[in-house]
């Protein structure tokens, strides 16, 4: 405790210890009678003293640090661009990192999220029908595995039929196990849960009671109608809880009772089964459970060849991908993510050239500190702190500025038809990252030139800056600085440009259909309690008096559209064949389906009226679909079923290629006749001309069946801008493009710095050229010269790199080359514009310059 008190003493009250120590060398001296030894020996003894005492070493490193910001206040205009350089790199990478973390790495706000697991059923042969896990498979499951397992549920999502408060809408949200929240380990922020005895309650999320139902408590245990069935609402979820994944939000949750196959006392056939594995137990003694009970099924499945397994993915934040492999949204990421650290990289780069330039000019302060008594790392530990100091303020500024460009990321998401709850937030993990990354950027550039100050030869300091032999191998260093920010922007800015060029191919890619007029209508009529007879007979009245419409050059019916959320597929299988089946994508349309959307048909006819239930099953499949079952064949008259086990359908037509749920390429795809496939959610597709009759269509449809259920109504044009359509090339182009500005900003300072620093050091003998007769031109001439072998250079080594990393971000590219010759000559030619203008701004300063002074200076 003596120890403890002297340290306090020592740090909080140093100057009262100060006067205690000269009050006892004082006392010393006048006993010792010796003036003159006060004099001389007082002052090492007092340092002697110092450096004993407890807390010496922070109270050494308190004075260093208050010497370092009255050195950066001293150049107050280097200090903040040294600031906000650090906080280009420190924001770049948090942006990234906060939309990883939010996307990738922030698990569910469930109880132990990595005890959850998904399920799924996979067959090696792909020729043979996947079997689905129905509910009497997960009872029998859970029953078996239960040493492996405490629970299993299921839940789905997809749109549900909501009406409440007298308005009826379409919701996302889905059918879950009755054990579903009790598996998620979670607490109703209102209300209570439903369990496996309630078949008709629903739950409602946090942020669709707020925005519907205003976060009004009165609304637990009033009536509600979902899917055509009354039920109560009896919960709210917590706030940030969305269901399966961080990113959509599930807005409803209905019990699986109400669903249609569906069990009120367990799950449902279609839904995505949950486990949650018991305390201490492993996924390998999890697999090995599920392998017992997969090779019990592939008895019941024999076309499944004995290759049936059950795989068990963590369920992580809900964004894993369904083969177990790292989720798009990880891949995109980590690229991302590596072009975030290269700016922080060139941030640091930028920052060591300035501590280097500026620890040149104070060559003589660290010489006259060493020959007072300094040590080596004393003036190693003074020149780290100041970029230690200039890292925190940077560190601060970029915290603010990435916490601005993260809210507006959030603020501002497209036209996804979606609940999406994308927010980057900064959590934690955000503000350690961006915490760490300054530590990084201090230490990566401040290492060196501590190093060079504490190496630095005292004595050829002080005989002047011509005794000093090491001046060249300096500047080569700071010029080898700026070749690796040269050459890590061009590699940013040939990224940036491959996206934009990819987004432009993106933007005037052929459909296969004209988006330009038309208009989706999301319509549920189970809502109303339309029978299938009288969901039918809407469908039918509704589409001849949509046409009547005033501006309405046509209308049909389909079960999704181009670029939905809501997009089905499946494998299709040539009847009587041994060829493989072709993952395709599958849709249900009414007559004049391809006339509404303006898509050709190649061969044979259309869906037609006369394709009703009591007709034979018809199907009308694109021209990749009938190239890859029936090469050089017609298509028209061949039979197919779903699965290879299906029913049998015949192909009555073939149509053009039709991009569906990507821009990269056009799927296959098969579309069967409405009619003979009913579902009571269809979309209404408008062709309109002139005025948009968008308020007309409503109008009709509320004053004829105001208990139809009207979801999501938006053009084409907006559906092209979500997450199956622009949305993923919209956001890597402005992402690469920024970074790659934010590289080109720092380059461009870097080289701006380096040139007018060699052009002051060369001030004597600029003096000497133009005392001899040389003209402004030639002073230019040749200090562009240097200038220009230092861009060539990194324009060079820049070019290299990023003929590698054009090759890794060619998966994300669409119609570009990662190596495309006009986005790389167009790059490199606006950087080597930038840094010859950068140079030449310190050039003809020089060449302005007096000569009588020029040789004046030393």
């Amino acid at each position: 405790m003596a120890w403890l008190k002297t340290l306090t003493r020592n740090l909080l009250h140093c100057r009262a210890a100060d006067r205690d120590l000269d009050a006892e060398i004082g006392a010393y001296a006048d006993e010792m009678n010796a003036r003159r030894a006060h004099s001389v020996y007082a002052e090492p003894l007092r340092e002697q003293v110092r450096a004993a005492r407890p807390g010496a070493g922070i109270e050494s490193c308190a004075r260093d640090l208050r010497y370092s910001l009255r050195m950066l206040r001293k150049t107050p205009w280097l200090s903040l661009a040294c600031v906000l350089t650090f906080a280009v790199g420190v924001a770049a990478t948090t942006v990234v990192f906060s939309m990883a973390n939010a996307l990738i790495w922030h698990p569910l706000p469930v109880a132990n999220p990595a005890q959850l697991h998904l399920l799924s059923l996979r067959v090696q042969n792909s020729d043979a029908a996947t079997p689905s896990l129905t509910a009497s498979d997960l009872r029998a499951l859970a029953a078996q595995a239960r040493n492996a397992f405490s629970a299993v549920t299921t839940a789905s999502l997809d749109g549900v039929g909501i009406s409440a408060d007298g308005q009826a809408r379409i919701a996302m949200g889905g059918f879950v196990g009755g054990n579903f929240f009790a598996v998620m380990g979670i607490r109703p922020a209102l209300g209570h849960f439903f369990s496996r005895d309630d078949a008709s309650a629903v739950v409602l999320s946090y942020d669709y009671w707020c925005s519907r139902f205003h976060a009004n408590p009165a609304v637990i245990g009033t009536a509600a109608v979902v899917e055509g069935r009354a039920v109560t609402i009896t919960g709210v979820a917590p706030q940030g809880f969305h269901g399966i994944t961080n990113v959509i939000d599930s807005q409803v949750y209905v019990p699986v009772g109400l669903a249609p196959n569906g069990n009120a006392g367990f799950l449902p056939a279609f839904g995505i089964p949950i486990v949650r594995l018991r305390p201490g137990v492993t996924v390998a003694a999890a697999q090995a459970e599920l392998a017992v009970y997969a090779r019990r099924m592939a008895v019941e499945h024999p076309k499944a060849d004995q290759d049936l397994s059950i795989q068990m993915w963590p369920i992580g934040n809900g964004m894993t991908s369904s083969q177990g492999g790292p989720s798009p949204f990880a891949t995109v990421a980590a690229l991302f993510f590596v072009l975030s650290g290269l700016v922080l990289l060139l941030a640091a780069a930028n920052i060591m050239g300035v501590l280097l330039a500026r620890a040149r000019t104070r060559e003589r302060e660290m010489a006259v500190r060493s020959a007072l008594g300094a040590g080596r790392r004393r003036l190693a530990r003074q020149v780290f702190l100041e970029a230690l100091v200039l890292a925190l303020g940077g560190c601060a500024a970029g915290m603010v500025f990435g916490m601005g460009a993260s809210r507006a990321l959030s603020t501002l998401p497209p036209q996804f038809g979606l609940p999406v709850v994308i927010r980057f937030t900064f959590d934690w993990r955000v503000f350690g990252f961006g915490c760490a990354m300054a530590l990084v950027m201090a230490v990566a550039a401040g290492l060196l030139p501590a190093w060079r100050a504490a190496s630095a030869d005292p004595n050829q300091s002080l005989r002047g800056p011509e005794a000093n032999a090491t001046g060249r191998r300096r500047q080569w260093l700071r010029s080898s600085l700026v070749v690796a920010q040269v050459a890590g922007s061009l590699m940013l800015l040939i990224v940036g440009g491959l996206f934009v060029r990819s987004l432009q191919y993106a933007q005037h890619r052929p459909l296969g259909f004209q988006a330009e007029g038309l208009w989706n209508f999301e319509l549920n009529v189970s809502g109303a309690g339309y029978t299938t007879a009288q969901g039918q007979r809407f469908f039918a009245q509704l589409l001849p008096a949509v046409r009547a419409l005033p501006g309405v050059r046509g209308a049909s019916l389909a079960m999704t559209h181009p670029f939905g959320t809501d997009q089905d597929d499946g494998p299709v299988h040539q009847q009587g064949k041994s060829t493989p089946s072709i993952d395709s994508t599958i849709n249900r349309v009414s007559p004049e389906y391809f006339k509404t959307m303006e898509i050709p048909l190649l061969q044979g006819r259309a869906i037609t009226a006369n394709d009703t239930a009591h007709s034979p099953s018809v199907a009308v499949v694109s021209a990749r679909l009938a190239q890859a079952l029936w090469p050089g064949k017609s298509a028209v008259g061949q039979q197919v079923a779903l699965g290879g086990a299906g029913q049998l359908t015949t192909v009555v037509g073939v149509a053009a290629e039709v991009l569906q749920n990507s821009f990269s390429a056009a799927q296959p795809a098969i579309y069967f006749a409405l009619a003979q496939h009913y579902i009571p959610r269809e979309i209404l597709q408008v062709r309109t001309s002139g005025a948009t009759p968008v308020s007309e269509v409503e109008q009709w449809l509320a004053r004829m069946a105001p208990n139809v259920t009207i979801g999501l109504v938006q053009p084409m044009s907006a559906a092209q801008q979500g997450l199956n359509g622009l949305f993923i090339f919209n956001l890597g182009a402005r992402l690469a493009t920024a970074l790659g500005l934010l590289g080109l900003f720092l380059a461009v300072i870097g080289v701006y710095g380096v040139v007018a620093y060699a052009a002051a050091q060369r001030t004597h003998e600029i003096g000497i050229r133009v005392a001899l007769g040389a003209r402004p031109r030639q002073v230019i001439v040749a200090i562009l010269r240097s200038a220009g072998l230092i861009i060539a250079s990194g324009i060079v080594i820049g070019l290299l790199l990023a003929a590698a990393i054009g090759k890794l971000a060619g998966a994300f590219l669409v119609g570009v080359s990662g190596l495309d010759p006009l986005t790389f000559i167009a790059a490199t030619v606006l950087l080597a514009l930038v840094a010859v203008a950068a140079s030449l701004l310190p050039a003809l300063r020089a060449s302005r310059a007096d000569p009588l002074a020029a040789l004046r200076c030393e």
